[in-house]
């Protein structure tokens, strides 16, 4: 996944230098929908970025971090934080856990796909239980320490 992740940001670095000589002649919404071609490339297929070491992460949060001082226009030591936070974007690691979330949310609450929603277990007490009402899933067994903990149906709780 590594080849993956300096791929998206070496095109992702290429997007925003062109982006950033058009930001002079743009408005700000204008800008944030020319931006979001950058943004597509790093949500795209984030669930598979779950358990990526930090120093991938990191690769993609600078990238985010970049694109939000391209559209407030700020120089590169500014700081992201409040810039991320006044544009309602998450961080990376956060991006992918909310993405995962939404998946298990359509899983169990819409017609999803049956490759999904099978993977997904509800957990059902043996009796009667204050918890019964609630939809809870079930933690499935897995030989495998490093890959089954990867498993969607171990990352959906």
């Amino acid at each position: 996944m590594t080849k993956q992740v300096n791929t998206v940001c070496g095109t992702s670095v290429g997007h925003i230098r062109s982006f950033r000589k058009l930001a002079p002649f743009l408005s700000r919404s204008a800008l944030c929908t020319v931006i979001s071609a950058i943004l597509y490339q790093i949500n795209y297929g984030n669930p598979v970025y779950l358990g990526l070491p930090a120093a991938s992460l990191r690769k993609l949060q600078v990238i985010l971090n970049d694109t939000a001082r391209l559209v407030f226009n700020l120089w590169r030591l500014a700081r992201p934080t409040p810039l991320l936070q006044d544009l309602h974007w998450l961080p990376v690691s956060q991006r992918i856990q909310f993405r995962i979330l939404c998946v298990v949310f359509n899983a169990l609450n819409t017609d999803s796909p049956a490759f999904v929603s099978i993977r997904l277990h509800r957990h059902t007490p043996k009796r009667l239980l204050r918890s019964s009402s609630a939809c809870l899933l079930s933690v499935p067994r897995f030989k495998k320490v490093r890959s089954g903990s990867r498993l969607f149906s171990v990352l959906a709780l």
